[in-house]
């Protein structure tokens, strides 16, 4: 089988995913970015754990009755069926998302493991997280990007 090598490749977190499946105001610009990212053959990444992230917001909407229980199946459902490759999570991964939380002044660590995996790959990694894009630019990061900008 020929497969084809992907132009390049990005880190999308967990928001970036609940965007392409449930309705945000940023979902019209996220899609559009999804299909010209299929488009051009980009490998789409995210760090093991993002299944977990996703799968637990999703939860939570349901819970909080901000979406039904058939509305967070078919999310979920949606989700489970994008093409993203999950890098599964290792020691220097923990190393360097450890760091970039401790460089971000952050008390939780989810974000960085995007931001690990990103710079490990010399990837861009895509957020609609204006607060984590403004503290990473802060720090002279130019490969983390805003959704929708």
């Amino acid at each position: 089988m020929n497969e084809m090598t992907p132009s390049s490749t990005l880190i999308i977190d967990a928001n970036v995913a609940l965007s392409l499946v449930l309705y945000y105001p940023n979902s019209d610009a996220i899609n559009r970015l999804w299909v010209d990212w299929v488009q051009r053959n980009v490998e789409i990444t995210a760090p093991q754990l993002w299944i977990y992230e996703v799968t637990s917001a999703i939860h939570k909407l349901f819970m909080l009755n901000q979406i039904s229980r058939e509305s967070a199946k078919a999310a979920l459902e949606a989700i489970l069926s994008l093409d993203v490759r999950l890098v599964e999570v290792d020691y220097n991964m923990c190393q360097s998302a450890y760091d970039w939380a401790t460089r971000l002044n952050q008390l939780a660590t989810y974000d960085s493991f995007n931001l690990a995996l990103a710079e490990r790959m010399d990837a861009e990694f895509w957020t609609s997280d204006r607060h984590l894009v403004n503290a990473v630019r802060q720090l002279g990061v130019g490969w983390v990007y805003l959704l929708g900008n």
